[in-house]
């Protein structure tokens, strides 16, 4: 099984992404919504050329929708390094340069 790597700011995404839903939500919700996104994750690390290289950004990375995120990673070998979990409003270049 091919892995997946977050960023801290990935990490921090989650942990933000689950706050929200929790509040908003509920606990089971929350817990879904997360579970959800790993296994999207995993999915990418399985297949991680599915997202095509987005040249407008610097360094190129790939973006893959999931629901109402943006999962930005690149290819790391053969394992992906999640750069960030942004809700698709968010400005993906504002938040990929810090």
């Amino acid at each position: 099984m091919k892995v997946y790597v977050f960023s801290k700011e990935a990490e921090n995404d989650l942990v933000e992404i689950y706050r929200y839903g929790f509040i908003n939500y509920g606990e089971n919700k929350a817990d879904l919504y997360i579970e959800a996104l790993k296994e999207k994750c995993q999915f990418l690390a399985d297949v991680p050329n599915l997202c095509p290289d987005r040249y407008e950004f610097n360094p190129p990375v790939k973006i893959h929708h999931h629901r109402k995120h943006l999962i930005i990673y690149v290819v790391e070998n053969d394992d992906i390094f999640i750069v960030r979990v942004l809700h698709n409003r968010m400005d993906i270049q504002q938040h990929i340069e810090k």
